[in-house]
């Protein structure tokens, strides 16, 4: 399981999912605690997922946790003084923690693909498109989506709208940098300053 990418502050990893599950499983102290919850995931893609999440876990934080779920979908650490934030793209998990669990830290990663063109219009504002490169703008778009979806995750509240409430000011192309985004949801137009960085692989965004 190569770790893939590591940064410090706020601690943020990558991983590549590469071994069979039985390896993977051997790289925890205890797998028994959590094969009840394993043995409930019918798909064995999304099994493994969860498992190699457990593994980047203990790597980061020296001991094995159980993972749940807020109402709103997003995890947290039972029994854990963390805030987290998980995204599993192909065979990538990545993982952002903070050691102060009343801080928000948020995290997406996508793999390459030109299905994000397809649907640009659905998350993408027009003043937003036009500020897109237009030699790399599969990637460009990639980055604004994984932005949008790590401000979704800060944001963390029902109804909101990917082009009404969740907003991207314009930054140009770059394999990494920072994105400023701000939100109208709250009434209160939070901005945030995002990090991304994108490779042969996938486009990363994350926030702590």
């Amino acid at each position: 399981m190569p770790l893939i990418l590591q940064v410090k502050d706020p601690k943020l990893c990558v991983w590549k999912m590469d071994e069979p599950l039985e390896e993977m499983a051997s790289l925890l102290n205890d797998v028994s605690i959590y094969e009840d919850e394993l043995q409930c995931i019918k798909s064995a893609a999304r099994r493994k997922e969860r498992l190699a999440t457990y593994v980047l876990l203990n790597q980061m934080l020296g001991h094995d946790v159980i993972l749940r779920h807020g109402e709103s979908g997003f995890p947290y650490l039972l029994d854990e003084p963390y805030s987290i934030s998980i995204s599993h793209t192909d065979d990538f998990v990545a993982v952002v923690i903070s050691s102060d669990n009343e801080k928000r830290v948020a995290v997406d990663i996508e793999y390459h693909s030109n299905r994000v063109f397809r649907v640009r219009n659905r998350f993408m504002s027009p003043q937003e498109l036009a500020f897109l490169d237009p030699v790399n703008n599969i990637s460009h778009l990639l980055v604004c989506w994984c932005a949008k979806e790590t401000l979704y995750k800060i944001i963390d509240l029902p109804a909101m709208d990917y082009i009404r409430h969740l907003h991207i000011r314009p930054f140009p192309y770059a394999k990494e940098g920072e994105i400023e985004a701000y939100e109208t949801r709250t009434g209160f137009g939070q901005s945030f300053q995002l990090k991304y960085q994108v490779n042969d692989q996938y486009v990363l965004v994350w926030f702590g």
